[in-house]
């Protein structure tokens, strides 16, 4: 017999065993497969998006599988066109791409739906010490890594410059990934590299390994100036004892990571890995140090203007949380 028939046949075998065991649905994988957009494989946001998926896949014919981004705003616009499924942004790119403002003015993406509000995230300008960059307003003139075009790193950093009177006209910006800031810090091409994320940062542990650097603060009336300009971000601190080469905390801002949808999300979809996600909650705390505050009584109490998918409302609704 040909080989290709032989191969027909056992084709054959296995679609009637499949029939079979499963009752006449042959299908044996999920039969629902959802994509969420992270950031790059250098920052936290991957690590913990593979946490959430995984998760989230424990709801019975669900299946979530993590995938690196350009970030915020990248899975923002690609959730919103259906590219995604799920995404990952800091809270106030979230208010943004609903009103159509900053990143995505003239681009109003109201079709973005919360899921959920977790995981502060800490503003982190790594410098190296002893390198003459102490304060934001040392970085004019400087080679600053910002982030992927398109991501929040880089939105961040244009509103912390801005809030104390700089511009991009005024550093020497490099759009480029956290995990591409990494290398080209240890080459010496930046002078500083930027991250908001929880710290530690498995980037700024690598970097550590090959120069002397430190975290720069803001702190102060810097401090005081972001918060009065993007009253989204709060008062934050990077520990101590998050790295090994800092000797004492450091003052700096923080924000709120959104979690989201798009509105044309299944709703029992939505609802079943929201509550298989908070269902998991006292294992993803366990899993990494980012989930710690993970719970979906901080999730109701911070989703603020951003409006929720109906299927993430039912979930709240049904423990309590929603009236």
């Amino acid at each position: 017999m040909r080989k290709n028939s032989i191969l027909k046949l056992i084709a054959m075998a296995l679609l009637f065993c499949g029939f079979a065991i499963f009752g006449g649905n042959a299908v044996m994988a999920a039969d629902v497969n959802l994509v969420m957009g992270t950031a790059s494989v250098s920052g936290t946001w991957y690590p913990v998006g593979g946490a959430l998926c995984a998760s989230m896949s424990k709801a019975d014919g669900i299946s979530v599988n993590v995938q690196t981004s350009g970030g915020g705003v990248e899975n923002l616009r690609t959730v919103s066109s259906g590219d995604r499924d799920i995404g990952m942004a800091m809270y106030s790119l979230g208010v943004y791409a609903m009103k159509g403002i900053e990143a995505f003015k003239g681009s109003r993406l109201d079709n973005i739906r919360g899921i959920a509000v977790f995981m502060p995230i800490t503003a982190q300008f790594a410098v190296r010490e002893g390198g003459g960059i102490n304060s934001v307003a040392d970085l004019k003139g400087k080679r600053i890594g910002i982030g992927a075009p398109g991501s929040g790193e880089e939105v961040c950093v244009r509103e912390i410059l801005d809030a104390n009177g700089l511009s991009y006209a005024e550093v020497d910006e490099k759009l480029i990934s956290f995990s591409e800031q990494v290398t080209a810090f240890k080459d010496r091409q930046l002078d500083s590299m930027f991250i908001i994320t929880t710290a530690p940062t498995s980037g700024y542990l690598d970097v550590s390994s090959q120069a002397r650097i430190t975290i720069l603060p803001i702190a102060g009336r810097e401090q005081e100036n972001v918060l009065a300009k993007y009253p989204h971000y709060y008062k934050d601190i990077v520990r101590a004892s998050a790295y090994d080469f800092l000797s004492k905390d450091v003052d700096t801002v923080g924000i709120g990571t959104l979690l989201f949808t798009n509105a044309e999300m299944d709703a029992d979809v939505v609802y079943r890995i929201t509550k298989a996600m908070f269902n998991d909650a006292d294992h993803l705390k366990g899993v990494h140090e980012a989930l710690k505050g993970l719970s979906a009584e901080f999730s109701v109490a911070n989703m603020g203007s951003i409006t929720l998918h109906p299927g993430a409302e039912r979930y709240y609704r049904e423990i309590g949380l929603i009236k």
